[in-house]
């Protein structure tokens, strides 16, 4: 009885060694044969939500860079420059509308037209380059958010979700206030595009801006919003199988 049990129970550890194989060799043969929207779909993750988390991001640094860190008095002047507003000035529904209506890429080559030492911009680059560079509600934020850098984490988080509220929810709108309360721009506005995208999707993007940004990826570095997509649904895909392995 005791021979049998020990044989039963190396039976079971060949079964379940078989049953990981199997599993294993066929993750690997899904990462060839599987397509982008197939992982998603197994997977259970809303591709165009991906996408938007990519698109947003990509779209808040290449909007924030050329302005970061710059003079308010010197931005262009068909940004809010809502520090001139009058005191008191309600944010309405139309001036939402006027936000969102008017938000716009800017390039370079007026606004810096030579490199930064704290990024690796190229002289006279065009609009939708995107850096890599980690970098009454405004004075509150400035007053009360005491960043020891601007780049602060705690300060990155609460900038763009102070402005979404501020803004009832409008993603265009929030995104061109974020811009104009400056200092960090490309990090608020990075983080804040990212999540514009994961919850609305890549649609809530103006078409021209997504156009600009994903050929300034391609020309620039090689690379594309969809590969990146397919890359983390096949880190997830693994994780899962890998998760898969240690419960069994």
């Amino acid at each position: 009885m005791k021979r049998r049990r020990i044989f039963s129970s190396f039976a079971f550890l060949l079964a379940a060694s078989a049953v990981r194989v199997s599993a294993q060799t066929a993750a690997e043969q899904s990462d060839t044969t599987d397509t982008t929207e197939d992982l998603a779909h197994r997977l259970g993750i809303s591709l165009d939500r991906l996408r938007g988390f990519l698109i947003g991001s990509l779209l808040g640094d290449a909007l924030g860079g050329p302005i970061e860190f710059s003079d308010p008095d010197r931005l262009p002047d068909d940004m809010p420059h809502v520090r001139h507003w009058k005191a008191g000035t309600k944010l309405t529904a139309t001036h939402c509308e006027t936000l969102a209506r008017t938000l716009r890429l800017r390039g370079y080559e007026t606004l810096r037209p030579e490199t930064a030492p704290f990024g690796p911009w190229r002289k006279r680059a065009p609009a939708g380059t995107i850096t890599d560079d980690p970098r009454q509600l405004f004075e509150k934020l400035e007053q009360e958010g005491k960043p020891h850098y601007w780049w602060d984490a705690h300060f990155t988080f609460v900038v763009p979700l102070a402005i979404m509220h501020l803004c009832r929810d409008d993603p265009m709108a929030a995104m061109n206030l974020c811009l104009d309360f400056g200092h960090d721009t490309d990090s608020y506005a990075q983080l804040l595009g990212a999540w514009i995208g994961a919850i609305h999707g890549r649609e809530v993007f103006p078409e021209s801006m997504v156009r600009q940004v994903e050929t300034r990826l391609q020309v620039d570095f090689g690379e594309s919003v969809d590969e990146w997509c397919r890359t983390l649904l096949k880190a997830a895909d693994r994780a899962e199988h890998q998760q898969l392995r240690f419960a069994r």
